[in-house]
């Protein structure tokens, strides 16, 4: 059966960042997915941004295996990781460095480049510098594009 190989897994949803939304119907979805599979599944939503309390409620269930299906800060940055990784609890995904690197979308082109394979065309405005669609235009030469935060 399949709680023998993976225990008890907690399926952490929700988070803080501005996707708790579709963190909590994603992380629902990945519930009810894996009890249909005949897992023993308990659905955490975190609620809260102080590790602390994040640590308390994770502490409070048995949890044997993590999947996290947090997103934005918290479930993609490498923070959840971190405090997994404190509580020696497995989960799914990158560990904490590479979390970090991902979810800073410069580090993430510059690995990507160094490691030659191919990213688009882009450049960095920093500390808030206005830039006029001419200059940025000049920089890309291509659409669609993407304007994101690091």
């Amino acid at each position: 059966m399949s709680d023998r190989k993976f225990g008890t897994i907690g399926v952490l949803m929700g988070g803080y960042s501005s996707e708790r939304e579709i963190s909590l119907r994603s992380g629902q979805a990945v519930a009810e997915a894996l009890s249909l599979e005949g897992h023993r599944v308990l659905p955490l939503d975190i609620i809260t941004d102080d590790p602390s309390k994040i640590i308390q409620q994770i502490q409070a269930v048995p949890l044997d295996v993590a999947f996290i299906a947090l997103h934005g800060r918290l479930g993609e940055d490498g923070a959840i990781q971190s405090i997994l990784e404190k509580l020696e609890i497995p989960y799914t995904g990158c560990g904490v460095q590479a979390s970090q690197m991902a979810f800073n979308k410069i580090l993430t082109q510059k690995a990507l480049k160094a490691a030659g394979l191919p990213v688009p065309a882009h450049f960095c405005i920093n500390d808030g510098k206005v830039m006029d669609f001419k200059t940025a235009w000049a920089q890309i030469k291509s659409t669609p594009l993407v304007v994101k935060p690091a």
